[in-house]
């Protein structure tokens, strides 16, 4: 009969584990300016559509305005990556809502 034993993380792997999530300093900022921008824009744009929306077209626009709002704190989280992701989504859904 086999004796179980806790898994123990080596030396060895930590390193490679935190190496492979570490992001440059200058690509969070990066990031992080790349979503507070597309965050603002995707904003204006939204506030710049004044036409009658039907149901559908009100339902995108709540989404926006929550891929906004997420994206906003996860800018103010630190996680910069999500927060571009966000507001990437929000972009492109504004995007066809202004056609």
């Amino acid at each position: 009969m086999a004796t179980l034993r806790p898994h123990t993380a080596t030396p060895e792997a930590v390193p490679e584990t935190a190496l492979g999530a570490a992001v440059s300093s200058s690509k969070l900022q990066q990031q992080k300016d790349e979503a507070t921008h597309i965050a603002d824009s995707t904003e204006n744009t939204l506030k710049g559509i004044n036409r009658p929306l039907s149901e559908d077209e009100k339902s995108v626009k709540s989404q926006i305005e929550s891929f906004l709002q997420q994206s906003r704190k996860a800018t103010t989280d630190g996680d910069y990556e999500r927060a571009l992701n966000l507001a990437k989504k929000a972009q492109a859904l504004v995007e066809a809502l202004a056609k």
